[in-house]
């Protein structure tokens, strides 16, 4: 006879017996909906972050003129600042 807990089986009453077997599925069914529950979230961040590069993707060379389109005045600004000082200070440097 099959030892179970340290009882035999067969000396176990019936519905001690059904107990045991309906709590084990019910401990598996619950465990399989975690599991699945788990599983299913990490999909859908996956799913999400993979659309997420895909719209970042299709989207940088609109991005990148963007960009430029902003950086060239700017440039131009600096460049244009830099040389109006660097025009004053010799004035003030050859002030007599």
């Amino acid at each position: 006879m099959p030892r179970v807990c340290g009882y035999v089986a067969a000396l176990r009453p019936a519905h001690r017996r059904r107990t045991t077997v309906t709590s084990l599925i019910t401990m598996t069914l619950i465990g399989g909906l975690v599991l699945g529950w788990l599983t299913g979230r990490r999909f859908q961040r996956a799913h999400r972050a993979w659309l997420e590069y895909r719209t970042t993707k299709n989207s940088l060379p609109n991005l990148r003129t963007n960009a430029w389109g902003m950086t060239r005045p700017a440039a131009g600004f600096t460049v244009a600042a830099i040389v109006v000082t660097s025009f004053a200070l010799y004035l003030i440097a050859q002030r007599p």
